[in-house]
């Protein structure tokens, strides 16, 4: 997701935008409230399809069922760079596109049901850590934009492939 932040408050301090437009969190409450919302619209999109129907391509070749996957190993990989900011690490410069189809091709044997668990357990591990996160947290903005990439912009983009998808199939 491209890193779209801009803007300032009312005391000059960087506020920032989200690459969706909208005033990024700013309290753990409001994070938690941001990403609940999208994800229950992913959530959403997902439920209804019959499982039979979900090992089919939707976005080139990747189907719901590697997209339940994708985002819940997304959502497990962000808390540790959630914790890489809070301890002051830089970032590792790594590139996440082989790390990204790597996970797709380790999963492809993985069942629907399999999928459907991982997107809960690691939606559950990601809220967890959330709850930890102290309101006076020096690097909540950080946390903010890397979270936004994981969590509701993610669950958006997927959300929309997905309603695509099913509105031409009539599903």
């Amino acid at each position: 997701m491209p890193d779209v932040w801009h803007g300032q408050d009312m005391g000059g301090e960087e506020m920032g935008i989200t690459t969706d437009g909208s005033v990024p969190p700013q309290s753990p409450a409001e994070l938690i409230d941001r990403i609940e919302r999208s994800w229950q619209a992913w959530v959403n999109a997902v439920d209804g399809i019959p499982d039979d129907r979900l090992t089919e391509p939707i976005v080139g070749h990747w189907s719901t069922k590697d997209l339940l996957g994708h985002v819940a190993f997304w959502e497990d990989w962000v808390i540790g760079d959630c914790q890489r900011i809070v301890a002051g690490k830089p970032e590792t410069g790594e590139n996440m596109d082989p790390i990204n189809q790597g996970q797709v091709a380790d999963a492809k044997d993985a069942s629907v049901s399999a999928q459907k668990r991982y997107r809960q357990a690691a939606h559950a591990n990601l809220m967890a850590y959330l709850g930890t996160i102290e309101a006076a947290e020096p690097t909540f903005p950080e946390l903010v934009k890397a979270l936004e990439g994981e969590t509701w912009g993610h669950y958006d983009e997927h959300a929309a492939e997905v309603l695509a998808w099913r509105a031409a199939e009539g599903i």
